[in-house]
């Protein structure tokens, strides 16, 4: 069991650190978007152009950017919601969402609902460990 804590535990670092490195990036990006932001005005304002006039005059650039954005950030939610965990073939019961019921899982085809999600909370080798029938 402390070799199976002390692996979720690096896991934990190892997603944090990840997580922190992300939301450094996030931060420069806005940074540095910011100061586009401001370096664009000034030069418009340089010209004798209002920030108005330059997006009309680019709009198809910009409807063109924001739904690349919105396809990219759809396809990123689809991707991760897909389950990548693995449940063997078996008999499965003890599952807190319908105890009592026995459910077979077949080597092909699809995992039971109930399974999949118990198995998902609470990770695969414990619920192979709680669960598994004989």
């Amino acid at each position: 069991m402390n070799k199976q804590r002390q692996k979720e535990i690096d896991d934990l670092r190892a997603r944090i650190e990840a997580l922190q490195a992300e939301e450094q990036r996030e931060a420069e990006q806005k940074k540095a978007i910011e100061d586009l932001h401001a370096q664009l005005e000034k030069g418009l304002e340089k010209v004798g152009i209002s920030l108005d006039e330059y997006v009309k005059a680019n709009i198809k650039l910009y409807k063109k950017a924001v739904a690349m954005a919105e396809n990219k950030a759809v396809a990123k939610a689809k991707r991760s919601s897909g389950s990548s965990i693995k449940i063997p073939a078996g008999r499965y019961g003890n599952i807190p969402s319908a105890p009592g019921k026995v459910f077979q899982v077949k080597e092909k085809g699809p995992r039971p609902k109930a399974v999949k999600a118990y198995a998902e909370e609470v990770g695969v080798d414990v619920f192979l460990s709680q669960c598994k029938l004989g």
